[in-house]
């Protein structure tokens, strides 16, 4: 898998836990291209991108809170 299609899974994952609300460019910067070369799954990196992010990690610790 290209670095490219790695990235569409990951915003696929991020729009799947904020109910596509939002996409990787609209949280802070984040190290996604060390994530993929760490072999990090696109969930995973998802997930830490959201956490990574103050406005993001709220936004999923209320969704949590839901689930």
């Amino acid at each position: 898998m290209t670095f490219d299609e790695w990235m569409e899974r990951v915003d696929a994952e991020i729009g799947k836990l904020t109910y596509g609300m939002i996409t990787h460019s609209d949280l802070v910067d984040w190290m996604y291209y060390d994530a993929f070369e760490d072999g990090a799954t696109p969930a995973e990196a998802a997930r830490d991108a959201i956490e990574n992010d103050d406005l993001g990690a709220a936004y999923l610790r209320d969704i949590d809170a839901i689930q």
